[in-house]
């Protein structure tokens, strides 16, 4: 799972940086009034976490329909052998 706090003054905010960096698979996790040291930064920690993990970027849209292609003509040659 990937997490990601970010310290901003409303929870809307959050979410639409979340939405842009995370993806619209973002889930809130947590929020809570920023800590007295990390005042500076914003009003609140805002917490979101996605499924993916730490590390790896998200794939776009093209990336996401070429591997479903590939998967979807190793299902149809898998099918096949079963059948004969």
């Amino acid at each position: 799972m990937r997490i990601k706090s970010y310290f901003v003054g409303s929870v809307g905010a959050a979410l639409a940086l979340a939405r842009q960096e995370l993806g619209p698979e973002a889930v809130l996790l947590e929020t809570r009034k920023a800590p007295p040291e990390a005042a500076h930064l914003g009003e609140y920690e805002v917490v979101f976490g996605t499924a993916g993990s730490n590390g790896t970027a998200r794939s776009s849209p093209e990336d996401q329909t070429e591997k479903s292609k590939l998967e979807l003509e190793r299902l149809r040659r898998e099918v096949s052998q079963l059948r004969c």
